[in-house]
């Protein structure tokens, strides 16, 4: 079996000798060879694909502990958890971002207001609610449509409407 030092092995898999240390600790990436007198760790080639994906799952946030189980699964079940993680990871952001423009607007000055989504007809009048202010109003409405602008056929009578009046 063809070895390599901790010092190559961090440089090939993009993670560094203290890391390969602590993952050694916890037994999440042990090396094929300790030497018994200096205690000098030594990694086997074949072993880079796991620290590769060690250090991509790190670099994303998943914690340690997700990362040992991660490890330990099938491909399939192992790549389901990357996503069910990415999701949870996802949900977080958009709510600290919602959280960071609401309170960006309120430090501002710039007042919310209610907002009545609807389409006249194809969803049987179907009206969504929510708080909003004119900043998130405005991202969230680009989002929403993705470029697609479908309401451009509709005439004065758009479904897009405030308690003020049409948008």
């Amino acid at each position: 079996m063809d070895l390599m030092s901790i010092g190559e092995f961090a440089r090939l898999s993009r993670l560094s000798a203290k890391a390969l240390r602590l993952y050694d600790e916890l037994g999440l990436l042990p090396p094929a060879h300790v030497d018994p007198d200096s205690g000098y760790r030594w990694y086997a080639a074949g072993q880079l694909d796991n620290a590769r994906l060690v250090a991509s799952l790190r670099q994303i946030g998943v914690p340690l502990a997700q990362i040992q189980l991660i490890l330990s699964l099938e491909p399939e079940a192992a790549a389901a958890q990357v996503g069910a993680y990415w999701s949870g990871t996802e949900a977080d952001h958009a709510a600290r971002r919602d959280l960071a423009g609401y309170l960006v607007d309120r430090l501002t000055g710039i007042s919310s207001f209610d907002l009545s989504l609807g389409y006249d007809g194809s969803f049987d009048g179907a009206i969504s609610r929510t708080r909003a202010s004119s900043r998130w109003l405005f991202r969230r409405f680009d989002y929403l449509v993705g470029g697609l602008r479908p309401w451009k056929h509709l005439g004065a009578n758009s479904c897009f409407s405030s308690g003020l009046g049409q948008l």
